[in-house]
């Protein structure tokens, strides 16, 4: 309720629906990290993102690349030499 006494949408999630880690929890078996948005739309957003992605099984062989570009920007000769030549070997 308070959320809708100042004019937002205050979403409070069923416990567990988010990972908590580095979030400082006074009863971590009542708390529960929750969202406070502008509408419902940013909301479903916000849950989307903080749910993280959905796992989807791989149908495709993972293989490495047989090249890699380097853009060696106006900052390149400011990077120490070992980083230069670790970047070189990759």
């Amino acid at each position: 309720r308070p959320a809708s006494y100042c004019g937002i949408v205050g979403f409070k999630p069923s416990y567990g629906r988010y990972a908590a880690a580095g979030i400082k929890s006074l009863a971590p078996s009542f708390d529960t990290l929750g969202t406070m948005t502008r509408d419902v739309a940013t909301a479903a957003l916000a849950d989307g993102v903080l749910k993280g992605p959905t796992a989807v099984p791989s149908t495709f062989k993972s293989r490495r690349p047989s090249s890699i570009g380097i853009c060696r920007t106006p900052h390149w000769d400011a990077a120490e030499e070992a980083t230069q030549k670790a970047i070189e070997k990759a």
